[in-house]
């Protein structure tokens, strides 16, 4: 390449590695009036997951909720859904970012036989095991997850999945003014009766009031009123179509708390500013932080705000 004196050169240098790990090279430079310069040059090289794990499959009316373990190696990139697929006169599949997965639209009766794929910025993992069911219209009631949910603006609602016991899951995000906070309990049949709902702050013991419970296709959604930031609830809810069964959930609000560690740290801060300009996406909706539908300067002046704080 011929150049003037002092004329820039811009050089860009593309890895196209074909397994995932760390990569290096070094791009070696000469001009005719001077010495031969030579540039470090590093990468990391990614591919896609290995495959899920298959686990069992939990049966229920026109739908098959699929188990299965997230795979060893996720190929240097981090995974961003998982897709289950089930096969048995049709083909009928079904996303989210952890297990169980739902697979609903089935016919009763009718086996299928059901896998698990990986996607990552690489692609899509090769196929689980498949694991074999049924759908039955008389399937016992069953809790198949708990998750929180909030409606981001302008692009939808995104759930956190909740344990059901300590130490407590932390949804990270505010709620918008008069709605409340939402946990629905997600069973494998109809929800014809939303039984009884109980909350109580977890530090204080106390019953929370104002508290309610629906029924909602197969859901139970318990509504709770907008609380004081930095609050730790128990939630149990029973007698789900008049059955006595206690279904308890363990929930922490602290906005901010982005990597679920019960406090708001650096790492939290950090996280939040390395984001910030993104629109919301399922990938980096806890960072949304006022559930905006975008990141920006107000959530990392709601994080920077509540630094230190932990969870009770």
């Amino acid at each position: 390449i011929a150049l003037a004196a002092g004329a820039p050169c811009n050089i860009s240098v593309t890895f196209n590695p074909s397994t995932a790990g760390p990569y290096s090279a070094s791009l070696n430079l000469s001009g005719a009036t001077t010495s031969p310069v030579t540039i470090a040059l590093s990468g990391t090289g990614i591919a896609v997951p290995d495959a899920p794990t298959i686990g069992a499959a939990l049966v229920g009316n026109a739908q098959l909720s699929i188990n299965f373990t997230p795979p060893v190696s996720n190929g240097g990139s981090p995974i961003s859904t998982y897709t289950a697929t089930c096969v048995g006169g049709g083909s009928f599949s079904a996303s989210r970012a952890s297990s169980p997965i739902t697979v609903a639209g089935l016919v009763n009766g009718t086996t299928y036989a059901c896998s698990v794929t990986a996607t990552n910025a690489a692609g899509i993992s090769a196929a689980s095991a498949t694991v074999n069911a049924s759908p039955d219209v008389a399937a016992t009631l069953a809790l198949v997850n708990i998750v929180s949910r909030k409606l981001h603006t302008g692009v939808g609602p995104f759930d956190i999945d909740i344990a059901p016991t300590d130490p407590a899951t932390v949804d990270p995000r505010s709620v918008v003014t008069g709605t409340g906070h939402t946990i629905f309990f997600q069973f494998n049949v109809p929800v014809t009766a939303a039984g009884t709902v109980a909350v109580i702050n977890a530090a204080t013991m106390q019953a929370i009031a104002g508290v309610n419970s629906a029924a909602a296709g197969n859901n139970v959604i318990v509504t709770i009123p907008t609380l004081t930031d930095n609050t730790r609830v128990r939630i149990t809810i029973d007698f789900v179509n008049g059955i006595a069964a206690p279904m308890p959930a363990s929930v922490g609000f602290l906005v901010g708390d982005i990597n679920n560690t019960r406090s708001v740290n650096a790492s939290d801060i950090s996280g939040v500013k390395a984001r910030s300009g993104q629109a919301t996406t399922a990938a980096n909706f806890r960072f949304d932080l006022n559930v905006s539908g975008a990141i920006n300067s107000s959530d990392i002046s709601a994080v920077k705000a509540r630094s230190g704080l932990v969870l009770p």
